[in-house]
């Protein structure tokens, strides 16, 4: 089966300034440009979405850290919960929709040591992908064996299926157009990268990338790392070639444009394995 991975960022289907707030007009038309978008596609593509924390996850556990310094079990409870919650509305709208869709806890699924993943339990995943279920994850709080708990990246996610199903696109829908070389919220001047290309050795696992990333455009609220954190996870986690775009999921027929070929503005990012 062909894969697609299709990321929802945090800030295209929440509101990041009102905790616990949910974009109903654009979560409702992304659904139904995924639902056009499919029956544009053959019976042997899947989609997997994957979305991020937004207004559910972010105050919450930024909150947690700042207070504590670090994740308890206190904040598990709570940050698990609370993304459950979004997970839940976006797997049931979606599916009042026409979608053949349902959400995994992705606590549930992986292991993290230090952060990363590094174990994963995707039989369900692969389970539903073979009777045409949408399997939908999301960033999340999970176990880690070095820190007793951590925060799971969505981009984590995104990357590690992406390599362990040999996805044919990775598609990410952010707020902007794109990887660009300042903040385009604050910098006008800011311009955006066409192309980033990651070189990565299949003997060592080190890695290059063609263009670098100001780490400072991160929005301070991102506990997970904003558009950086995307490229970085596709590097460390890359065992094969990828193609993945980063585009704006926020304007109207993208998300259907980049399931059936790519968005119109965007950046592609290629990992190529040596």
């Amino acid at each position: 089966m062909n894969v697609i991975v299709l990321k929802l960022g945090g800030s295209v289907i929440t509101d990041k300034n009102v905790e616990n707030s949910i974009k109903w007009g654009v979560l409702k038309r992304i659904g139904n440009e995924i639902k056009s978008a499919l029956q544009h596609l053959s019976g042997n593509t899947k989609l997997i979405i994957v979305h991020g924390g937004g207004s559910f996850g972010h105050p919450l556990a930024s909150k947690f850290k700042r207070i504590k310094g670090y994740y308890d079990s206190e904040a598990f409870i709570a940050i698990r919960e609370n993304m459950n919650t979004l997970a839940s509305i976006i797997s049931l709208l979606l599916s009042c929709l026409g979608l053949k869709a349902s959400h995994f806890q992705s606590s549930s699924l992986f292991i993290l040591n230090k952060g990363r993943i590094v174990k994963a339990f995707l039989d369900p995943i692969t389970y539903s992908l073979e009777n045409d279920i949408i399997p939908i994850l999301y960033g999340d709080i999970a176990v880690d064996l070095s820190r007793g708990y951590d925060i799971l990246s969505g981009d984590s996610i995104v990357a590690y299926l992406a390599n362990y199903y040999n996805a044919i696109k990775i598609l990410y829908a952010t707020d902007v157009d794109g990887v660009y070389t300042d903040n385009p919220k604050v910098n006008p001047l800011a311009k955006r990268i066409e192309r980033i290309i990651i070189v990565k050795s299949s003997i060592d696992g080190k890695y290059t990338i063609s263009t670098r990333v100001k780490g400072d455009i991160i929005p301070h609220m991102d506990v997970t790392g904003g558009i950086y954190r995307k490229i970085l996870d596709l590097a460390q986690y890359a065992r094969r070639d990828l193609i993945a775009y980063i585009f704006n999921g926020l304007i109207e027929g993208n998300i259907f444009r980049a399931i059936i070929n790519k968005p119109e503005e965007c950046t592609v990012v290629e990992v190529k394995m040596r």
